[in-house]
């Protein structure tokens, strides 16, 4: 007979809670977070990551320069410094704006110099590479178009 009784008290609460969570709506998740400023920070931290994988290994990532452009580990660090920048840009609201409108630029140019090329080429994971540089570009777009600099 306990054994029921706590069934029945588990399976009360249980159907409490799947009401509470068919009336759960974004705005109640909303609630004390800001949404915002969490995505923000999803966003920047692999920008931050990969900046300093130009640092850690700009010798490997030369190879990533087309062969066109001179001084390429010149290039190799100072893209991991915008990808730095950017990212702390956008982490503490300073000059969003204009970082995620450059950064846009940047994986822009990243699309036409390097993946664009490696793709017509055939090489799958430049196509990928690719894909995921425009996806990331359209969002820096979308930061940029909710934000003010002051």
């Amino acid at each position: 007979m306990r054994k029921s009784n706590i069934q029945s008290r588990f399976k009360i609460r249980l159907s409490d809670k799947m009401t509470d969570l068919e009336n759960f709506t974004l705005k109640d998740m909303n609630q004390g977070v800001n949404m915002k400023k969490i995505g923000k920070i999803v966003y920047a931290v692999p920008f931050a990551i990969f900046g300093l994988f130009h640092f850690i290994s700009g010798g490997t990532m030369t190879g990533i320069v087309p062969s066109y452009i001179p001084f390429p580990i010149v290039w190799v660090y100072l893209t991991g410094l915008a990808l730095i920048s950017a990212s702390v840009s956008i982490i503490t609201g300073i000059k969003t704006h204009l970082a995620t409108v450059l950064l846009a630029v940047l994986l822009g140019i990243f699309v036409v110099l390097v993946h664009l090329p490696a793709a017509a080429a055939g090489n799958q994971a430049s196509t990928i590479a690719l894909l995921k540089d425009v996806s990331l570009l359209g969002a820096a777009l979308l930061i940029a178009g909710t934000v003010k600099d002051v």
